[in-house]
């Protein structure tokens, strides 16, 4: 499930996709130096602070294998 919400500080983008044992934006936070990163959510001020090429993987991934079974 992937969810975004506005909220009044900023957006949240929720993914509740897993692979192995850690949460995907767990994964892949490094890739994402102005976001602050939860087990599941990505929280940001504004949508231009997050990279769109790990932002596009990220979102495929979820997509396609929710469940990290691939």
């Amino acid at each position: 499930m992937i969810t975004l919400a506005s909220r009044k500080g900023g957006i949240s983008l929720y993914v509740n996709s897993v692979e192995g044992e850690q949460y995907l934006p767990e994964r892949y936070a490094d890739r994402f130096p102005k976001a602050d990163i939860g087990r599941s959510c990505i929280r940001i001020k504004r949508a231009a602070d997050l990279d769109p090429a790990p932002l596009t993987e990220l979102l495929h991934k979820a997509a396609t294998d929710p469940a990290g079974k691939v």
